[in-house]
């Protein structure tokens, strides 16, 4: 993170670009902590609803951070390019979420609960509501979008660095690890998939690959949690990563 980037008459390195990233992703999920979820199974509804609250915030400030900050602009990155997502969003969800898939079919004590799952529609609004517009649209605008961009001369570099700034915020995250090793070790899966989102964006040069990738991780966990039992085994998402 020795590597300066001159902005408007200063320096920025990318550890401090980082930091503004994770600074974006709090404020925007902390935005919606005041709107009260209900105690029964259609708090997934409420859920599925302020998932747009976050996403939204987050490209807002981003695109008042490189418009203001950087003299650019959130076109450069070519979302409404409807060939694009059409292709690259179900390609990436198929390569994301197959992995995922293998390893909770693979996992030991594996048990249907349908019996307590919430309605199909319900459960397929709170899937898609966490898993694309929750967290793969917005993390993957800012760090396979605004942060891969920074160094785009050194794509190399992009893919290493944005991939260890996207496992690191996964320290604050809570997928029931017991202990400080635990949650090292779990940062390997994060790591491993931002490596795999970055990589489809360097080979497809499509943003919809990596919010694809991103997204099919999030649909294949999401539907197993509703109507299987959880299993969490570190070694599982080890290997995973």
């Amino acid at each position: 993170y020795e590597i300066r980037l001159s902005l408007v008459g200063s320096e920025m390195c990318i550890r401090d670009r980082a930091i503004v990233a994770f600074a974006i992703l709090i404020i925007a999920n902390f935005a919606r902590l005041p709107i009260p979820m209900p105690d029964d199974y259609q708090y997934r509804l409420v859920f599925g609803f302020t998932a747009f609250i976050t996403c939204g915030i987050v490209v807002l400030l981003t695109g008042l951070w490189m418009q203001w900050v950087e003299n650019r602009s959130l076109a450069i990155y070519q979302l409404m390019n409807f060939r694009a997502l059409a292709t690259g969003l179900p390609a990436g969800i198929a390569l994301g979420g197959i992995p995922v898939v293998a390893m909770w079919l693979l996992a030991p004590n594996l048990e249907l609960q349908a019996a307590n799952a919430p309605p199909v529609w319900l459960a397929i609004l709170y899937i898609i509501g966490g898993a694309l517009v929750l967290q793969g649209f917005p993390e993957e605008l800012i760090y396979r979008g605004w942060l891969f961009s920074v160094t785009e001369e050194q794509p190399w570099l992009s893919l290493v660095w944005t991939s260890v700034a996207f496992g690191l915020i996964h320290l604050v995250s809570q997928g029931c690890q017991q202990g400080s090793l635990e949650f090292l070790l779990y940062l390997i899966c994060p790591f491993g998939f931002g490596l795999l989102c970055g990589a489809s964006v360097l080979w497809r040069q499509s943003l919809w690959w990596a919010v694809g990738v991103h997204t099919g991780l999030h649909i294949a966990n999401g539907a197993f949690e509703i109507w299987f039992t959880e299993v969490f085994d570190i070694a599982n998402w080890v290997v995973l990563g």
